[in-house]
């Protein structure tokens, strides 16, 4: 699990990865300018427990919140159904959803 900001886009998102896939989406978002909100990855022991994880953390920011995804399809064709306004929520504040979500889980 991760959190990543543009800034030039004053975007941040949550997302997925896996240590051993052959396609790393982290380091495809990083290659356009996304940077992981403090360096730090969340592991957790399962893909299904990762999914969860974000969907919580997602219901928590569209529902709770009321924030829309901030990119478009076209400005982030990987992932902008995970996107947020950094100008709603701090990334340390989503940072802190993914943890207590997946302490909720345990």
């Amino acid at each position: 699990m991760y959190v990543i900001t543009h800034e030039e886009h004053e975007a941040g998102k949550i997302g997925i990865t896996g240590l051993t896939t052959r396609t790393d989406r982290l380091a495809a978002h990083e290659r356009n300018g996304w940077t992981r909100h403090e360096d730090k990855l969340y592991r957790v022991e399962t893909g299904t427990e990762a999914r969860r994880i974000e969907q919580a953390v997602m219901k928590i920011l569209r529902d709770v919140y009321g924030i829309p995804p901030f990119l478009t399809r076209r400005e982030m064709p990987n992932g902008w159904t995970e996107t947020f306004d950094l100008q709603e929520v701090r990334a340390i504040e989503v940072w802190r959803l993914v943890q207590n979500a997946a302490c909720s889980s345990r």
